[in-house]
């Protein structure tokens, strides 16, 4: 049963045919998902609340966003990550600002040059 494409009306129904432990565990997924959602708006409102003192201009795309506006509930949508979009004279100082959060690059090493980072985001991105 894939949870993600499941109505309110299956969701009652399918729950109706699960016995109470099976139930238990149904609702706990749902629930570490919401959680899971939250933890992601949260984040992204803290990462554009730090941007816009940085004067640095973004827009979250997908996400949390597509969530609320396609089902008016950021938790009906399972997410991964977050996308921003920055213009392309704010990489550099993106990437400096979201280190000096906490965040850290799974890759490129963070040792490129400027000039490095602006020929790596051109190429779009292959490393």
């Amino acid at each position: 049963m894939n949870v993600e494409d499941l109505t309110e009306k299956d969701i009652h129904y399918t729950l109706l045919k699960f016995n109470q432990e099976e139930k238990e565990n149904w609702l706990q997924i749902v629930r570490q998902g919401s959680i899971q959602a939250l933890t992601f708006v949260s984040r992204l409102l803290e990462i554009l609340d730090r941007f816009e003192s940085e004067g640095i201009e973004a827009r979250p795309l997908k996400g949390p966003v597509l969530a609320q506006s396609l089902y008016g509930d950021v938790s009906q949508r399972q997410m991964r990550d977050l996308d921003i979009l920055v213009g392309q004279g704010d990489m550099i100082r993106t990437l400096e600002v979201l280190q000096l959060m906490g965040y850290k690059l799974k890759f490129p090493d963070r040792s490129l040059s400027a000039r490095q980072w602006r020929r790596y985001f051109l190429s779009g991105c292959r490393y």
